[in-house]
């Protein structure tokens, strides 16, 4: 490769564009948010998996009937919901961070 500018600019030759670099980068953290939302769907969809399937022995240890039992869930199901919305929200700006640095 040449170390001679670029017409007009005063990138060497053979150096990818500025806007190619962040682009990179740009593309990068959008791989990793989408693969860290997927996991944690996973998760989710595991975690009620297996709350479903423990919920009569949930209902047994604590002598709850249907309606008892249903609101154990439901809270549970709200308590995961509000850590999942937490974590998004702090996910969300972090990787907005990461994607405006100029590093």
């Amino acid at each position: 490769m040449t170390s001679s500018p670029v017409a007009g600019g005063d990138a060497p030759v053979g150096s990818p564009a500025p806007s190619t670099a962040a682009h990179t980068i740009a593309g990068r953290a959008a791989a990793i948010v989408l693969a860290v939302v997927l996991i944690a769907a996973f998760m989710d969809l595991l975690d009620a998996t297996i709350v479903s399937v423990a919920a009569p022995a949930i209902a047994a240890d604590l002598g709850a009937g249907e309606a008892a039992l249903q609101w154990i869930l439901a809270g549970y199901t709200l308590a995961l919901g509000a850590g999942l919305i937490t974590v998004a929200a702090s996910g969300t700006s972090s990787a907005a961070d990461a994607c405006s640095s100029p590093d």
